[in-house]
């Protein structure tokens, strides 16, 4: 099991910021996965009911997984 410091976490409009969309689409991205029984695109850390954070380093990987173009490295 992976550690996760709390000091790596960030919030979902942080997130948001940092991938250029807006905190609504991370949390739809959570509902319809919640919904649908699938995992959603960004991961995501439920802290309590309704406390949402985000791990800078998933955020990092969904933007290099979604790289598209020629000689894109993964």
């Amino acid at each position: 099991m992976e550690t996760v410091s709390s000091s790596n976490l960030i919030n979902a409009k942080s997130a948001a910021a940092r991938l250029g969309v807006t905190a609504w689409w991370l949390a739809n991205d959570r509902m319809i996965a919640g919904q649908s029984g699938t995992q959603p695109k960004v991961p995501f850390v439920r802290l309590g009911e309704r406390m949402i954070r985000y791990r800078a380093a998933d955020i990092d990987a969904y933007i290099v997984n979604n790289l598209i173009g020629p000689e894109v490295q993964k």
